[in-house]
């Protein structure tokens, strides 16, 4: 069928494309991150990070030299020859059980990797955080970090985050005025020197609410996730919580819960912050597909107010995925973790889900291993930058349980990682003026041709802008945040050959 006459059919059988359902485009990993010292049971890929050319992966229950789950965290950089082991680092003191790398953190020559199950001082499970610091190739140990008011079974590290010179860190079982309210730390570095500048707790504290189970700092603002919160809506509905920095001060800016909260939503089991937007997972929510299908709620600040903006949901949901157990947002890219969705391969193979926004978030691309196997859980873990994202996984059976970290390489995530107003598409910024080389335009499902597989990616794009966002070619070539009439004309005649926009490439 030529492409007019395609346009043809498409025009008589109007709305045509909300019939289709098709998968969301993937991608398998462009490196797999494996140490050279794996072994099984070291739950290698547990927590994860990437910044630039430097990737870390913690392996929380890998044995040293004194005996067992001692913990570690593997380092990865990208030289010419791809990704390669840096180094692997250990506790100055470990001790058995210390679970170092239960999580970790990221931000240019700096790691910080907690140890949420240390004992110290002020007794069993108290926790402690590590932070690394590189100089050449060379990672060496700065600071060990201890809560001032420690006490026995509080976690402290159980989730952290790295903004430069601060740290955020989760203690979810501290107590307070209620048992196990939890709390979050803040620390600042002068120098080489680490100091505790505020403890923050909620202002309506209950027992068990588990806060700091997640963390996530960008600039001034600093949001907490309390996932067992109950609520109006049920227990372990979940809340987050969002503070504010005004000099040294910390102040609680406000609380938040869906619109449609619902009893074991558990939002607020992952979160983050980037500009004016937050994150909040909630994998234990409800829909359509079935049970824990999950979801991710983004919201917006306008002055002090947090609006709800968006409620994310897998385009190809299904009970017990657990979409929004680990989410990290980044400009204008975001990454969301659902590591029991079941595959080709079999149950709990895990994905990630990488969204983009152009006016709206759509799903730009599934992110896939390529030996995925039952119960790897890929997605339990995430992290992400301008050009890259990194996957974890909770249980890889095919390195023996050693588990390992996958990475996906992109040239831009969105449209605000492009200069001279190209746009984002396929991962490459397109340059409309021609300049270039890489982008045959039409190519709207990335597989690198314009054919017919990038029409059917149109028509149902044409319904729906997040069933193929980069279908938005817009009028003279300028996307204009829908996918139309405009947008179809330019991918039929890629199809049929011409160069509507005058960017065709080999």
């Amino acid at each position: 069928m030529c492409a007019w006459s395609v346009l043809a059919w498409v025009l008589i059988h109007g709305g045509v494309a909300s019939s289709f359902a098709f998968p969301p485009l993937t991608r398998t990993e462009d490196s797999i991150l494996n140490a050279v010292d794996a072994v099984f049971g070291d739950n290698m890929g547990y927590a994860v990070d990437v910044d630039g050319d430097t990737a870390i992966v913690s392996a929380r229950f890998d044995w040293g030299p004194i005996g067992a789950d001692l913990g570690s965290v593997y380092v990865f950089v990208r030289g010419m020859s791809g990704w390669t082991q840096q180094a692997k680092i250990y506790a100055s003191d470990p001790t058995i059980g210390d679970d170092l790398g239960h999580a970790v953190a990221l931000s240019g020559n700096t790691i910080a990797a907690a140890a949420s199950f240390l004992d110290g001082p002020a007794g069993t499970n108290q926790g402690a955080v590590y932070i690394f610091v590189r100089s050449g190739t060379t990672w060496t140990e700065q600071a060990k970090l201890l809560a001032n008011d420690a006490m026995a079974n509080d976690t402290f590290g159980f989730s952290v985050d790295l903004d430069g010179d601060v740290l955020v860190v989760g203690a979810p079982t501290d107590d307070g005025s209620q048992n196990d309210q939890g709390s979050v730390y803040v620390f600042v570095r002068i120098g080489t020197v680490w100091t505790q500048q505020a403890k923050l707790i909620a202002n309506d504290p209950a027992n068990s609410d588990r806060l700091g189970s997640a963390v996530a700092i960008h600039g001034e603002t600093l949001a907490a996730g309390a996932p067992l919160k109950n609520g109006l809506a049920g227990s372990d509905q979940g809340a987050a919580y969002v503070f504010v920095r005004n000099g040294t001060v910390w102040l609680q800016q406000a609380k938040i819960i869906p619109n449609d909260a619902a009893a074991s939503d558990n939002f607020g089991k992952a979160v983050s912050v980037f500009g004016e937007r937050i994150a909040v997972g909630a994998p234990g929510d409800n829909g359509t597909a079935g049970i824990d299908q999950g979801s991710v709620y983004v919201l917006r600040r306008n002055g002090t107010t947090w609006s709800q903006t968006d409620k994310l949901l897998s385009p190809d949901a299904a009970s017990g995925d657990a979409f929004g157990t680990s989410v990290t947002m980044r400009d204008e890219g975001l990454l969301i973790g659902a590591p029991f969705a079941d595959g080709p391969a079999g149950s709990n193979l895990g994905a990630g889900y990488l969204f983009v926004r152009r006016d709206v978030w759509s799903l730009g691309v599934k992110l896939l291993a390529s030996d995925a196997a039952p119960e790897d859980r890929i997605g339990f873990s995430c992290g992400l930058d301008d050009t890259r994202a990194i996957v974890g996984v909770y249980g890889d059976i095919l390195t023996d349980g050693a588990s390992s970290a996958y990475l996906y390489e992109f040239g831009c995530l969105s449209d605000g990682g492009c200069i001279d107003g190209s746009a984002c598409t396929c991962n490459r910024c397109v340059d409309f003026a021609c300049q270039s080389t890489n982008v045959i335009f039409g190519n709207v499902d990335c597989a690198g041709i314009a054919d017919v597989d990038d029409l059917i990616c149109c028509l149902q794009g044409f319904a729906d802008l997040s069933a193929c966002v980069n279908a938005d070619l817009g009028p003279d070539c300028i996307p204009d945040g829908i996918v139309d009439l405009d947008d179809l004309l330019g991918v039929l005649q890629a199809y049929a050959g011409d160069d509507l926009c005058g960017c065709m490439r080999p």
